[in-house]
């Protein structure tokens, strides 16, 4: 490791003080228990087979036993108008809901997919404890209408069961009326207006597309038919029939902005075409795909358009010394929004790691450059991993999006391609990377390591609740070492958890501010085949464990 690095981890890791050793080797006596931080200094400790919670002072040693009784009785809420579903934990808790409303509240509890199951109900006056465990989902039913949520936390908790429910409730549906005619598209800026139709705009109305148009030549063709049925003398047609080079209707894409500012396009790709169709935009409005089919038919290209810079590239394409099949032979189908890579000489036969990338959702005015699966995956390998983004749908909601949006896409891919089961990967960059923390730790058994680029691990939630399963995971942090300096208490907070509780952390820190350098994502592809062939990636790594 270089010295310029190794001085910088030295740096992150005395940072804090540590507290007395033989309190702090007190901690690790079991290490089963599970370990969180609760702020800048404390940490909690919940023992294995239920024993009794402590809040231990980093800064002193200093252990204080937690009465769970008592932090029940303190601990009265009412339920949530928020739906939740449950999230995976194995420490065990309680729940005790007290009853005060004029109904039977019957509980049900909500799995991760949002299936409900029935457990009892409660009375009017009366109380029940229910065993469950810490992140899990409970939902609240009197009278036919929903009351609320509410989730198990570390602590047994209490809930008080109200007449009104924490949901509004919901009003009457309007009479039905004639459905709202389309909004009208936008007015064409006048340089695309004097173009060919019919406009394509992107989904954000940001831009247009039109098209030039090439008129076919005429090229007429006399025919005689000399014994017509109907006439005794000879009859004259004439048609319109095209021979080999001739001018035929073209048609090219030129790309506009709303105010009619032209964005030039580069026409290498598609300069002679016999067709141009299959027009659509992404559903963030960045990119306009078209298939272009070439004169004379050796050339089959899907090609994609950043709306941005103007620049085309081919998606997939087939080219020929003869002619490409694509009356009979072509086919295309779009996989949802969702985007795809798959590896360069792909073998159908083979069951490919996966690489599920949860980009920065921030804007990409707020980085350097929007995120580009295919790009990022030139620099991490053509050949290795099968490689997909997912996209939240428009009514999704983001706190619930993101993980549907994960499994769907998780979904869709195996429906198609070969992909090994137990070697799937969450990849993600900046607060896409503490997604994917998030994800991982909360289903730590569905993935077989999680990477993320520059997103420091969410330390105020609760995610070691599995923690012998996230114990077992592998995962990557790679960061720049400027914000290693910026958020250094953070940095030492994260590797104390993962010390405490027993888990792995690889970290690697790295020179400049680019989270998807070649260096970092050429580290990436590496860690994974580790992970995959079995080689212990961690005697090059610094690890928290």
């Amino acid at each position: 490791m270089p010295a310029a690095l190794t001085t910088c981890i030295g740096a992150v890791l005395v940072l804090a003080a540590a507290p007395p050793a033989a309190d702090w080797d007190a901690l690790l006596v079991d290490p089963a228990a599970d370990a969180r931080w609760v702020d800048g200094h404390t940490v909690r400790v919940f023992p294995r087979g239920g024993g009794t919670p402590a809040e231990i002072d980093a800064r002193t040693g200093a252990r204080v036993a937690l009465d769970a009784g008592v932090a029940a009785a303190a601990s009265g809420r009412g339920l949530g108008a928020q739906e939740l579903r449950s999230e995976g934990g194995s420490l065990q808790t309680s729940i005790r809901f007290r009853n005060t409303g004029p109904l039977d509240a019957e509980l049900l509890w909500v799995d991760q997919r949002g299936r409900e199951r029935g457990y009892g109900r409660v009375a009017p006056g009366q109380e029940r404890s229910q065993q469950t465990f810490e992140g899990h989902a409970w939902k609240v039913v009197a009278g036919g209408r929903t009351l609320g949520w509410v989730r198990g936390e570390a602590l047994p908790i209490r809930v008080d069961i109200g007449a009104e429910p924490a949901v509004p409730e919901k009003q009457a549906p309007a009479p039905a009326t004639e459905p709202p005619a389309p909004p009208a598209p936008p007015a064409l800026p006048a340089s695309a207006a004097a173009l060919h139709g019919p406009p394509e705009w992107s989904p954000d109305g940001a831009h247009v597309v039109t098209f030039d148009h090439v008129d076919a030549q005429k090229h007429p063709v006399h025919l005689v038919e000399s014994a017509p049925k109907d006439r005794v003398e000879p009859r004259m047609r004439t048609i319109q029939y095209l021979k080999p080079g001739d001018v035929i209707e073209q048609r090219w894409p030129r790309l506009f902005t709303r105010e009619g500012r032209e964005i030039p396009l580069d026409r290498s790709l598609f300069a002679n075409p016999w067709s141009i169709d299959g027009c659509r935009w992404s559903a963030d409005g960045r990119t306009f795909f078209f298939i272009y089919n070439q004169r004379g038919h050796q050339a089959y290209r899907l090609l994609a358009v950043d709306a941005a810079t103007g620049a085309v590239r081919t998606v997939v394409g087939e080219e020929s010394a003869t002619f490409v099949d694509y009356a009979d032979k072509s086919w295309c189908r779009w996989l949802g929004d969702d985007r795809l890579f798959t590896p360069l000489g792909h073998e159908p036969g083979y069951d490919y790691p996966l690489l599920v990338w949860l980009s920065d959702p921030a804007p990409a005015s707020a980085r350097k450059k929007a995120f580009d699966l295919g790009r990022v995956m030139k620099r991490v390998s053509l050949r290795n991993f099968v490689a997909v983004e997912p996209v939240i749908a428009a009514t999704e909601s983001p706190a619930m999006g993101l993980d549907d949006a994960v499994w769907r896409s998780i979904e869709r891919v195996r429906d198609r391609i070969a992909i090994h089961s137990q070697r799937i990967f969450l990849v993600g960059q900046g607060r896409g990377g503490s997604d994917a923390f998030r994800i991982a730790c909360r289903h730590p058994r569905e993935f077989a390591g999680v990477i993320s680029l520059g997103g420091p691990f969410p330390l105020e939630e609760s995610l070691f609740s599995q923690l012998a399963a996230v114990r077992r995971l592998p995962m990557l942090f790679c960061c720049q070492r400027s914000s290693v300096l910026e958020q250094a208490s953070h940095t030492d907070r994260t590797l104390r958890l993962f010390h405490a509780a027993g888990a792995a952390l690889a970290m690697r820190i790295y020179p400049g501010s680019n989270d998807l350098s070649k260096s970092v994502l050429a580290d990436v592809n590496r860690w994974i085949m580790d992970e995959v062939c079995g080689t212990p990636a961690a005697l090059h790594s610094l690890s928290a464990s």
